[in-house]
């Protein structure tokens, strides 16, 4: 099975309205406080056919979150990502 194939399978016999295959990466990125943070990205992919098929997220060592638009091709996904949520302060 590939991942449309395998995403197909788990929604019809899962009763899922929603799955997605996410790869891991981990990176380090200095903000611009100057800063270098551990950085964890989790790319979702919701298979082919789906319009908003990619979704990226970013994570930094202190619990900041960046979150992108998502989008039919993951360059553009990957584009998209809010990296200047991870420049700013933290919520209370």
């Amino acid at each position: 099975m590939d991942v449309s194939e395998t995403l197909a399978h788990l929604k019809a016999k899962g009763n899922l309205s929603e799955v997605a295959q996410v790869t891991t990466f981990k990176g380090y990125r200095t903000n611009k406080q100057g800063e270098t943070k551990a950085v964890t990205i989790e790319v979702y992919d919701s298979g082919l056919g789906d319009l908003s098929r990619y979704l990226v997220h970013a994570m930094d060592a202190d619990g900041r979150m960046a979150i992108g638009n998502a989008h039919t091709h993951l360059e553009t996904a990957i584009n998209q990502l809010h990296w200047w949520d991870l420049d700013g302060d933290l919520l209370p």
